[in-house]
């Protein structure tokens, strides 16, 4: 059982937890009391105004960790920007988990007895205050983080948004999770909660093209990554984002350009940045894509990327992600040719291609975008098509001449229904032809 494990980490926990809890003083705001058998903290808005309508995070800690700490969330200047309630429930150590994996095979709703308690007290402390339901956070720390995935799968519409440190869950959770935006940690290396309780979850969300779901990995670090995670530029922004009295967000706009130079390594830079005056154009990361697909991707407040080459011809391009999961167009091209960047194919560093190639699209499955790459070595007419499984063309997306070179086409598959797909390239006589799959 996890939490037999998570023993073994109680001092680790105690030291770091120790260190937030005195080293700063808790808000005269701040209080704590019981609730039956649960204990829980709770921080109420500097200048409430029960005329006024608050968000309220929920905190749940990790295995033995059940004491005060300082959240950052109490800080005036976060409190400034995203007025809110604070709840922290504490469970004992010997009345069980925030999560329930030792109900799994009963009924599905069942929740622990320390976590039905503290989501009956949430919803006492929403008829005492003036709380938004469509503003409710869920966030927690290894056992707290395990809690965050059971809630959301057991209670799917509760919350606006969730974030999950070194927890994890059921693969099988995933089509529950998947309706609330979900942001998960874990280190590559951790042995108490090793990744893959978090990844089987995850990649199961990519399997059925949930659209608002995030991993990030931490490659090298173990368990204790709640420090890293916090310190993240968006850690403390993101979730407030999410509203779910919104249906539709608007995408944002914006022309990327993005440019390249070469010592040994390559370095691209991009012009594009964050504007903190508007929610749709609040970028959250930037995607990095090469010719086989994404290498690499770049937290807000960076505008660029050194790395050495893997390969000796190649395409880079650039995609903004906004909080809401929105994708802005795609950067334009640079290409690269044994040690020579260049924006175009017909200057004096044009690259010279000798391969005719359709790639497999990428993500595959996808819903609802994917990104097919193609070359061809000399200037001839292109045709690029989508079949459905009938033969039926569903999509016309390249039918003109084309100069030689590394291209990249983005489909949606908006308006289209789950199931196999095909994607046919014809060039001087030559056709190509790949299967995609189209999952909603």
């Amino acid at each position: 059982m996890i939490k037999n494990i998570w023993k073994i980490s109680f001092v680790a926990l105690l030291v770091f937890n120790g260190v937030i809890c005195f080293a700063q003083k808790m808000p005269e705001s701040y209080f704590e009391t019981s609730f039956g058998k649960l204990e829980y903290g709770l921080f109420i808005p500097s200048n409430y105004d029960s005329s006024k309508s608050y968000p309220l995070v929920m905190f749940l800690h990790g295995w033995s960790s059940n004491y005060t700490v300082y959240l950052k969330f109490y800080d005036q200047l976060f409190q400034s920007k995203n007025p809110c309630f604070v709840y922290t429930p504490k469970t004992p150590v010997d009345w069980g988990d925030w999560s329930g994996w030792k109900w799994e095979g009963t009924d599905f709703s069942s929740l622990s007895e320390p976590t039905q308690t503290a989501m009956q007290l949430l919803d006492s402390l929403i008829l005492k205050y003036s709380i938004d339901t469509n503003r409710l956070y869920i966030y927690g720390i290894s056992m707290g983080g395990e809690g965050v995935f059971d809630l959301l799968h057991k209670l799917p519409n509760k919350f606006a948004a969730g974030i999950s440190i070194c927890g994890g869950g059921f693969a099988h959770w995933a089509e529950r999770i998947a309706s609330t935006p979900f942001w998960m940690f874990h280190g590559s290396k951790d042995e108490i909660n090793p990744p893959d309780l978090t990844e089987r979850v995850y990649n199961r969300l990519m399997e059925l093209g949930a659209t608002k779901m995030r991993y990030t990995n931490y490659i090298g670090y173990g368990h204790s990554i709640w420090d890293k995670a916090q310190s993240e530029p968006s850690f403390y922004d993101w979730m407030f984002s999410f509203d779910k009295s919104m249906n539709e967000y608007k995408p944002f706009d914006g022309e990327m350009v993005i440019t390249g130079s070469i010592t040994d390594k390559i370095k691209l830079q991009w012009n594009y940045k964050r504007n903190e005056s508007s929610a749709p154009e609040k970028i959250w990361y930037y995607n990095i894509f090469n010719s086989k697909g994404l290498i690499a991707t770049v937290e807000h407040g960076i505008n660029s990327y050194t790395f050495k080459p893997n390969n000796i011809i190649d395409t880079f391009k650039l995609q903004a992600v906004n909080y809401h999961f929105q994708k802005s167009n795609f950067s334009n091209s640079l290409y690269y040719n044994n040690g020579i960047i260049t924006t175009t194919y017909n200057d004096g560093n044009s690259l010279i291609l000798n391969e005719y190639k359709l790639e497999q699209n990428h993500p595959n499955p996808f819903n609802p975008e994917t990104i097919i790459n193609y070359s061809i070595p000399n200037a001839e007419f292109v045709s690029l098509r989508v079949y459905d499984l009938l033969g039926r063309e569903v999509k016309t997306l390249v039918n003109e001449k084309k100069q030689a070179g590394n291209y990249s086409v983005n489909f949606n598959g908006i308006g289209l229904m789950s199931g196999v797909y095909y994607y046919n390239l014809k060039c001087d006589g030559k056709t190509s032809t790949k299967k995609m799959i189209l999952i909603k």
